[in-house]
């Protein structure tokens, strides 16, 4: 107990000492606060403002008296004397700084609204201070508390920008987090997947989030409610800014990118099955036969056959000065655009059928998919017509998709998977992968896109040899896909009775 006594005593009296020089009374307060002694230099820097408020090193007692609550967690008393020093001593050197420090103490109490007054403040008067950086970082941690994930996401992006002392561990963090903000909370899937690239550049673990990449590029989604009425796709053409979908039962619609809005072309059949845009001209195959379009004069003409009109028509594809319908009853029809003439290609002629399902043609190759026939190529370099199907070692004779790639004819049967057959050599490889309902395929430099029925889409690289597979678990709004259209960087797949999805999946990002 003496022994207590003694040392506050000696405190007393060194205290009491130190008054008699203001410089003395501070430099030893100084010194302890350096020695981590916090309280005592509180102490002796509380009697120097008690003893001695006129003179001008005051100031700096105010400061660091601040200082030291601040970084105790003290804030309500870091922050009464950042006020006073403030308010009474605006051209104090570091008085510049104070509304830094206040916004800093003010968020740690939650009073977020003085926090981001002060920090408006400071930047106002001292945009290119040295605090840029913890200004970012003091933002980030108030916009995170207060939910407000727009400005979070923009002090995230400006900390990244502007920080270039960070480490790649924080940097990498932060682009995982700004993946979330723009993916959950902000709805921009693109910046999202942007994000998640950076991350893995920084050493992320892509096989962790190899989903997340996956479902992130979904970047828009239509829906029935977007005034389409029918959300059952069958086909997606792009026409520059307008976007000219055709559904099953709702008929053909016009989306206009520009203004946002979604219009309906007036056709004698809502039934639409495939669509092709010449120029000004549009042909549409409808259930109840093949109408052509004018956009000029919204003028509506039926194509008609020597058989009569085409009903049950279903794809459309351009080859050279013709264009081939197909049709469930007539087979096909070869429309002349100079001579407007139109020819049918059915059982009598090299088809062998009436039941044509998909087309595709390149300048070599003319290619149709049958629903009993297999898939019937013609060669125009050499005039050679290919028969494929279950003679040729196909799984069926249903050909639900065709695709030409090159040298290659790709063939989706139903049920029954996919083939590639090389008419050079007339070899028919089989793919073994767990597809049994492709629906449609699409393809883009190296990869071959596949639509299913139930299975989702389908992504095989020709160079690497992966496969990659995207349904509802990945972000699909449905695994019943219906069309695939590439638009460069966007993928728009449009499905059965769940509308549009609009992937954007850049080709300098392809994993």
């Amino acid at each position: 107990m003496l022994n207590k006594l003694f040392a506050i005593f000696l405190l007393g009296s060194s205290i009491f000492a130190a008054t008699e020089d203001p410089d003395k009374l501070i430099n030893r307060g100084i010194a302890l606060e350096v020695r981590s002694q916090f309280d005592k230099a509180l102490e002796l820097y509380a009697l120097y403002q008690e003893t001695y408020p006129f003179e001008y090193r005051v100031r700096e007692a105010i400061f660091r008296s601040a200082e030291i609550y601040r970084n105790q967690k003290e804030y309500r008393e870091a922050i009464r004397l950042y006020s006073i020093l403030r308010n009474r001593y605006p051209h104090y050197e570091h008085a510049r700084e104070v509304d830094y420090y206040l916004a800093d103490s003010y968020s740690h109490t939650g009073n977020y609204a003085r926090a981001m007054r002060h920090l408006r403040a400071y930047e106002e008067q001292f945009s290119e201070g040295k605090f840029s950086p913890e200004i970012a970082l003091l933002k980030i941690r108030i916009y995170r508390d207060m939910r407000e994930f727009p400005q979070l996401a923009e002090a995230i992006e400006t900390l990244l920008r502007t920080d270039k002392t960070m480490n790649r561990v924080q940097r990498r963090e932060l682009e995982h987090e700004l993946t979330f903000l723009y993916l959950d909370r902000l709805n921009n899937r693109a910046a999202a997947y942007e994000h998640l690239e950076n991350y893995y550049r920084l050493g992320g673990a892509r096989e962790k989030y190899n989903l997340l990449l996956e479902r992130k590029i979904v970047i828009e989604r239509f829906k029935a409610a977007d005034s389409f009425f029918d959300p059952s796709i069958s086909d997606i053409e792009i026409d520059g800014d307008d976007i000219y979908i055709g559904t099953f039962n709702g008929g053909l619609h016009r989306f206009i990118r520009s203004s946002g809005k979604m219009e309906k072309i007036s056709l004698p059949s809502p039934n639409i099955r495939d669509v092709y845009i010449d120029s000004d001209t549009i042909y549409a195959a409808t259930f109840d036969g093949v109408y052509i379009y004018d956009k000029k004069s919204s003028k509506v003409t039926s194509l008609k056959s020597p058989s009569g009109s085409l009903h049950l028509a279903q794809k459309v594809v351009k080859d050279d000065r013709y264009l081939y319908f197909s049709t469930l009853m007539s087979g096909a029809a070869k429309f002349d655009i100079v001579t407007s003439a139109v020819e049918n290609l059915s059982f009598g002629s090299f088809l062998g059928t009436n039941q044509v399902y998909a087309l595709s043609s390149s300048p070599r190759y003319l290619a149709f998919g049958t629903l009993d026939y297999g898939a019937i190529i013609l060669d125009r370099q050499t005039n050679k017509k290919h028969i494929v199907n279950t003679e040729k070692g196909l799984n069926g004779n249903n050909i639900k998709t065709i695709l030409i790639d090159g040298r290659f004819i790709w063939l989706g049967v139903h049920n029954g998977g996919v083939f590639r057959y090389d008419p050079e050599t007339e070899n028919l490889q089989k793919y073994h992968w767990d597809i049994r309902y492709p629906s449609s395929m699409a393809i883009r430099e190296a990869e071959i896109f596949i639509g299913t029925t139930g299975e989702g889409l389908w992504i095989y690289n020709r160079d690497t040899g992966r496969m990659e597979k995207l349904t509802v678990y990945e972000g699909l709004s449905s695994d019943d896909v219906q069309t695939v259209r590439i638009e460069n960087d966007y993928i728009w797949i449009g499905y059965l009775e769940k509308g549009i999805d609009v992937l954007y999946r850049p080709l300098r990002n392809v994993p």
